[in-house]
């Protein structure tokens, strides 16, 4: 199977659970169809820190199903109790990331964009309740799933952007660098989160060898909401001038030029404002403008302060 060969098959992991595909490539999921025929995702943990992924995806998914579970986060089916074979199984959802639907159709009106991002505020309230800290809202981790009447999926024909769109049902993953507090990071040299999603708290010298001192907290969250926020609604990265959308690494020749986007990314976010988003589009509502802002700022501060005081601005403008 092309793509699958580098990854350990579900059948080495979950008895009863056969690989048909793998979600992108590249990618640590696979697809696997189970003993009653039903799809789901299979997450593996490789690499140097695959129990630290491991446990912080684990603890957030039992958090979230001891909690009652929420519309707009995931529901897990199996979770691996054996932390020298970790994995997570999760529903398949059918439909597409956002990082994809951008990367596709560059941008999403600002009513659209209010809707949607207005119900992953929603499960990052609930998340933010429990006590967590996902460090990962991003547009690859807002899955758009397709949806019918009464929440059951939907299998589209019309593949236009206002159907998927109208359709389009957010759901909030990846928790495996999500913190809670007590939890401590591998190492200093681990930084958490995606440029340029990464707040600059995060990015000044020591902030990851002190992740009690309000470094990882909900702001953390809200500046990842802004950045989504402001590509969703240009359709760019605002530290790249206009010239690209989120950041992709697999676009990059070498090791050497990812490097040297990072640090350039870094450099940005801590010393740079980004542009006004009407100014690259230009009708983009004034209220929507100020939110994005106000939620990259530099200070955690000076951000909204929730998620649900984020949503109210966003549905207000």
């Amino acid at each position: 199977m092309a793509g699958y060969s580098g990854i350990r098959g579900p059948k080495q992991y979950v008895p009863g659970y056969s690989p048909v595909g793998v979600v992108r490539p590249r990618s640590h999921a696979i697809i696997a169809r189970g003993s009653d025929d039903s799809l789901y995702v299979l997450k593996v943990y490789p690499g140097r820190l695959r129990e630290e992924r491991f446990t912080r995806e684990r603890i957030s998914l039992e958090t979230i199903s001891e909690a009652g579970g929420h519309p707009n986060l995931p529901a897990a089916h199996l979770i691996s109790q054996d932390v020298n074979r970790p994995f997570t199984l999760l529903p398949y959802y059918f439909g597409v990331d956002l990082h994809d639907f951008l990367a596709f159709f560059g941008r999403i009106p600002a009513e659209d964009a209010s809707r949607l991002l207005g119900k992953v505020c929603d499960a990052l309230s609930r998340f933010h309740q429990l006590g967590g800290v996902s460090n990962d809202v991003k547009p690859p981790n807002i899955f758009l799933r397709m949806e019918g009447g009464n929440g059951h999926p939907c299998h589209l024909l019309d593949f236009s952007p206002e159907a998927i769109l109208k359709n389009a049902n957010p759901v909030l993953l990846d928790f495996d660098i999500a913190y809670f507090p007590g939890m401590a990071w591998p190492d200093d040299r681990w930084l958490a989160g995606t440029l340029p999603f990464i707040p600059p708290e995060q990015l000044i010298d020591g902030a990851a060898e002190n992740p009690t001192e309000g470094v990882y907290t909900r702001m953390s969250d809200i500046y990842c909401l802004g950045m989504t926020l402001y590509q969703m609604a240009t359709g760019v990265n605002p530290f790249e001038d206009g010239n690209g959308a989120v950041g992709r690494h697999e676009s990059f020749s070498s090791a050497e030029k990812i490097e040297e986007w990072e640090d350039r990314m870094i450099i940005k976010t801590l010393m740079e404002t980004p542009k006004l988003p009407s100014s690259f589009i230009p009708g983009i509502p004034q209220k929507l403008d100020a939110l994005i802002m106000a939620s990259l700022e530099k200070k955690p501060e000076d951000r909204p302060q929730s998620a649900e005081e984020f949503k109210k601005a966003l549905l207000a403008h």
